[in-house]
């Protein structure tokens, strides 16, 4: 619904207000939102259960009034007979905060991460595919008009990947009217595992973890490929990734795992001139993700970061738009696209 928040006159301008401030400004924004996530200030603003309530309730008598209607209806419905039936608008995106990754992941015209996929990142060492995740970790508690979800991040450290140091430096550059740096990091559940065994215990755990924690919009498991590559680990991407598909579908959370790359010769792979895309991909028998053959088929979207001489670039292998690649950089407020 694309009525703005100022409209329900059945709040008091005060609560209004602080709705604003934590970034709701428009109906849609509120929409099935958990009454526990406006109670605790997971999404920036803390609100009494009787506010919370107060507020839910007129988002559900706003929706009951809104009549959403297509372009051509909305205009008069002139041509070709056109449908002139409700628009349903499609759920909000999570973006990363580089525009050119959130157009190549999703598409030019829905830019971002879609709840209910998972999303494969793979990179030469050292190319930002954990930045990426822990921009994502941050910005996944904005609210849907800042390109967040409203929600809590849980982050699967295989290899002692995440850094609060840094994720403090990432969340201090966010605007302090959009956010605050503490009640960020402090909405990232961590869990450390040391090997596959726990992995695989706590895919089974996830199921009850998820439905503990209603307001976890995402999950991060950095890396998928590190305790795969195990001796005895053949097979185990199965129970993995379908653990993994099953909170993303029954949740509707974003997935997002990292793998390595298996590096032969120089990382440094060109994807300028004729044939960008094409001539990257070729480059990936000398620089080929992990999981080619392995666990490819058991996520929706791969993308690949690796080098274009002294400028990273990604590009995907599987779904996303194949057509295209971004270009980034990682400066001290995080990921950015590069200029």
């Amino acid at each position: 619904m694309n009525r703005s928040v100022s409209s329900l006159s059945a709040l008091s301008e005060n609560l209004l207000e602080r709705l604003s401030d934590a970034g709701f400004r428009r109906v849609r924004d509120l929409q099935g939102l958990d009454p526990a996530v406006l109670v605790d200030g997971t999404s920036q603003v803390k609100l009494s259960s009787d506010e919370a309530a107060q507020v839910l309730a007129a988002v559900d008598e706003a929706a009951g009034e809104a009549v959403l209607l297509t372009p051509s209806s909305a205009s008069g419905g002139g041509g070709g007979g056109g449908g002139g039936g409700p628009e349903f608008l499609p759920p909000p995106l999570l973006s990363t905060g580089c525009t050119e990754i959130d157009a190549l992941l999703g598409s030019p015209d829905a830019p971002g991460l879609a709840p209910g996929r998972i999303y494969e990142l793979s990179g030469v060492p050292a190319i930002g595919t954990t930045e990426i995740c822990l921009q994502l970790a941050l910005r996944v508690q904005l609210a849907p008009s800042l390109g967040g979800l409203h929600g809590r991040a849980l982050w699967l450290d295989t290899e002692s990947s995440f850094l609060p140091s840094r994720a403090a430096e990432i969340a201090a550059h966010l605007s302090p009217a959009l956010a605050d740096p503490a009640l960020l990091l402090a909405n990232i559940a961590v869990y450390r595992l040391h090997d596959l065994l726990e992995l695989i215990a706590l895919m089974d755990l996830l199921p009850s973890i998820l439905t503990a924690n209603p307001g976890v919009r995402l999950v991060v498991l950095d890396s998928l490929s590190f305790l795969l590559d195990a001796t005895g680990a053949a097979g185990r991407e199965t129970h993995v990734l379908s653990a993994l598909r099953a909170a993303a579908t029954h949740a509707g959370v974003v997935v997002v795992v990292t793998s390595k790359m298996e590096v032969e010769g120089d990382a440094v792979v060109g994807v300028g001139g004729v044939g960008q895309v094409a001539e990257a991909e070729r480059a990936l028998g000398y620089v080929s993700p992990m999981g080619a053959g392995r666990w490819t088929g058991l996520v929706d979207v791969q993308a690949v970061a690796c080098w274009d001489l002294d400028t990273r670039v990604m590009f995907t292998q599987r779904g996303g738009q194949r057509n295209r690649f971004a270009r980034f950089r990682i400066t001290d407020a995080g990921v950015v696209t590069h200029e």
